[in-house]
């Protein structure tokens, strides 16, 4: 495998990592541009403004229902991080 690639079912191995690795992971996911994987990332570390932004480069690839789909979960992210701060 090539440097920078996730293969299908190795998502779950990124996920899984240590905290003290976070960072890392969130540095691999920007550089190789992956925010179909980042999004994930940021809602589980709680940055849900990160996951937002994520989620509206995949809505710049997405059609039709699936769009709908990504924006209604850019709209819960927002909404997740307004309510924590509060």
């Amino acid at each position: 495998m090539a440097v920078g690639t996730v293969s299908a079912g190795q998502s779950s191995m990124l996920f899984s990592q240590p905290l003290e690795h976070r960072p890392l992971l969130q540095q691999f996911l920007a550089d190789h541009a992956r925010p179909n994987l980042q999004w994930i990332h940021s809602v589980h570390c709680g940055e849900f403004v990160d996951a937002a932004r994520a989620l509206g480069e995949l809505t710049q690839e997405e059609q039709g229902l699936a769009r709908q789909k990504v924006c209604s979960v850019v709209s819960v992210c927002l909404s997740v991080r307004s309510e924590c701060y509060q």
